[in-house]
């Protein structure tokens, strides 16, 4: 079976790449060895290497963690914020069409 390679736009490697470098300083600004961050995450030593070094095939929950734990802000700490946050999300999710997809021109062929 052929492995499929897949390609990211350079904006997707760029952020992948700045947020693992941006884990690592955080993590070497707390004086936190690779070996600590595996333990408190609940992965390998490998896997924060790769997480450091922009691995796009790292579970983004992985990332998050690792990144919550050394001190990166993703989002707001409050949980009020984080709750009016995601309601506003939801409800602007909810205005959406369900389905997105071009509708399909009935063609009338009665002669």
């Amino acid at each position: 079976m052929k492995k499929r390679i897949r390609n990211y736009s350079l904006k997707t490697n760029a952020s992948v790449l700045l947020m693992g470098k941006v884990i690592k300083m955080h993590r070497k600004l707390k004086k936190m060895p690779e070996a600590e961050l595996a333990e408190r995450v609940g992965v390998s030593r490998s896997t924060i290497q790769r997480i450091e070094s922009g691995d796009h095939k790292c579970e983004i929950g992985l990332v998050f963690e690792a990144a919550y734990i050394v001190g990166v802000d993703l989002f707001s700490d409050d949980s009020n914020i984080m709750s009016l946050y995601q309601k506003s999300i939801n409800d602007s999710l909810m205005l959406l069409p369900k389905r997105i997809r071009k509708q399909r021109v009935k063609v009338e062929n009665d002669f």
